[in-house]
């Protein structure tokens, strides 16, 4: 399935309040970034990837605003700002 596809897919079962929810931003602090991978492995549409031992946003508008990565990132070095 296209990725834009899926999204929507995934999208059109959210709440309005998720919706909103919509216009966050991905950030990835490089200095608390220990390049555990956490992030990479709990993402469900691949918005990083692992480069020179730090996280990098590659797809960010992929992102789900799930915040799984927000939430499991063990030095706290990700935050979906909104």
């Amino acid at each position: 399935m296209l990725p834009v596809f899926r999204k929507l897919l995934i999208l059109s079962q959210r709440c309005a309040v998720c919706w909103l929810s919509l216009l966050g931003k991905v950030n990835v602090d490089a200095k608390k970034c220990n390049g555990c991978g956490t992030c990479a492995s709990v993402c469900p549409v691949g918005v990083y990837e692992l480069g020179e031992g730090k996280a990098f946003v590659v797809n960010e508008d992929e992102c789900l605003v799930c915040k799984a990565c927000e939430t499991r990132c063990p030095e706290g070095a990700i935050a979906i700002l909104e």
